[in-house]
C-alpha cells in the first residue's frame, strides 16, 4: 500500500447487545492497520447499551475515548445543526490525522431504525468526514489484526472493484473455529435465491483465491467512498435482510464489482437472539420484494412461477411439520402476501 493510505470509517449497529459490541471494539484496537475510526450507532437499545459503552471507555481511558451524540429523524450530517454542527467537524479532523487515536464516535438514535438506515446514519457521518471507504461491520464479530489491512490492499489492487468481503468463520462451531459461514455468495435471479460459498464447510484452503463473486455479507463489507456516491447508501425499504445482496447487486449494474478477499479473517457470531417469526416475515418479505425491483416483467413472472412450484409448499410443510411452528407458518404466508401485494416505500 502506498504512504498516503486510504481514510476508514468502521460502522458498527449496536442494538440491545453492548457486551458483544464491545468484545468487537476490543478486536478492532489490536488491529495493524492506522488510518481508521470508529462509529458506533445505537438504534435505540432498552438495555442501557449506550451508558455501559460510554462508561466502559471513561472507565479506561487506555482503551481509547469516545464522543457521544444523538440522532433525530430530521437532525442529520447531510444537514447539520446544533451539536450536529460540531460533532461532525470534530469528526472530519480525526479523520484527517492518519495517527490510532482510537476516538470513538457513538451514536445514540431516537428509534430503532433497522440494519439498514442505522447503518446509513453512521456513513453518512463519515462520508461527511471525508472518509474514503467505509466498512460495515456486524457488532458481534471479532476480527483477525490483519483484517483491514488485507481488505484495503485488495481495494487498491483491485481498481474495478467497489465492495470487498473478507472471509467469515462461524464464531464457534461445535468447539472449532476454522467452519466457514461466508466465502463470497451466488446469486440466482431466476429462483431469487442466494447461497453463501463455503457455509458450514471446514477451511482446507478450498476458498483461499481472492476472486470476484455475486455478492458479499453486510455482517463484514468494504464500500469505496465513491461507489456509494454513485450509487446511494443502503435501501432502507428492507429495514433488515437482502439490502447487502441489493447493494452489490446496484454496484454490479454501475460497473462495481464485489470481490471476495480470503486473507481477511473475521469470526462471526452469527446472533443466536435474531430468531422467530418476525425474521422470518422480513426474510421471505424483502425476497419478493428484491426480486420486483430487479427483474424485468417476464422475469419477475418466471419467478413467481417457479417459486409456487414447490419452494412456497415446501417451507409451508417444513413450519409445520419439522419445526413446529405455527407462529413462523402464518408469518411466512403474510410475508408472501406482503412481498406480491404490498408496495415497498422509505420509513
Amino acid at each position: 500500500m502506498g504512504k498516503d493510505l486510504p481514510r476508514i470509517s468502521i460502522i458498527i449497529l449496536n442494538w440491545n447487545n453492548w457486551r458483544d459490541t464491545l468484545n468487537c471494539l476490543g478486536s478492532l484496537h489490536a488491529i495493524s492497520y492506522p488510518s481508521y475510526r470508529i462509529i458506533v450507532v445505537d438504534n435505540c437499545s432498552t438495555d442501557g447499551s449506550v451508558d455501559k459503552i460510554r462508561a466502559h471507555y471513561e472507565a479506561a481511558p487506555s482503551a481509547g475515548s469516545i464522543s457521544v451524540i444523538s440522532h433525530h429523524q430530521k437532525n442529520h450530517p447531510a444537514k447539520p445543526t446544533c451539536n450536529h454542527d460540531r460533532a461532525t467537524a470534530e469528526f472530519k479532523q480525526i479523520l484527517t490525522d492518519t495517527t490510532d487515536k482510537r476516538e470513538i464516535l457513538l451514536i445514540s438514535a431516537d428509534q430503532n431504525y433497522g440494519y439498514g438506515e442505522g447503518n446509513n446514519i453512521g456513513m453518512r457521518y463519515a462520508l461527511y468526514g471525508r472518509s474514503d471507504a467505509v466498512l460495515l461491520l456486524n457488532n458481534d464479530t471479532v476480527v483477525d489484526p490483519e483484517f483491514l489491512t488485507e481488505l484495503v490492499k485488495a481495494s487498491e489492487e483491485q481498481q474495478s472493484g467497489g465492495f470487498f468481503g473478507p472471509k467469515i468463520y462461524y464464531y464457534e462451531w461445535n468447539g472449532r473455529k476454522d467452519v466457514i459461514s461466508h466465502a463470497g455468495g451466488v446469486l440466482n435471479t431466476i429462483t431469487g435465491t442466494c447461497h453463501p460459498i463455503g457455509k458450514d464447510e471446514a477451511d482446507t484452503g478450498k476458498y483461499d483465491v481472492i476472486r470476484e463473486v455475486d455478492y458479499l455479507e453486510g455482517s463484514c463489507l468494504l464500500v469505496r467512498a465513491e461507489v456509494i456516491d454513485k450509487i446511494g447508501l443502503l435501501d432502507p425499504i428492507f429495514f433488515a435482510y437482502w439490502e447487502d445482496v441489493d447493494w452489490c447487486v446496484r454496484g454490479s449494474d454501475q460497473g462495481y464489482k464485489s470481490v471476495y478477499v480470503p486473507t481477511a479473517r473475521v469470526w462471526h457470531k452469527m446472533s443466536a437472539s435474531n430468531v422467530g417469526s418476525n425474521v422470518v416475515y422480513r426474510i421471505v418479505r424483502n425476497q419478493f420484494w428484491f426480486m420486483r425491483k430487479h427483474s424485468s416483467p417476464i422475469r419477475y413472472r418466471l419467478f413467481l412461477m417457479y417459486y409456487f412450484s414447490w419452494p412456497f409448499w415446501l417451507l409451508s410443510a417444513s413450519f409445520v411439520f419439522r419445526r413446529r411452528s405455527p407462529s413462523s407458518l402464518r408469518a411466512f404466508w403474510r410475508a408472501v402476501f406482503a412481498g406480491i401485494h404490498e408496495r415497498a416505500e422509505k420509513p
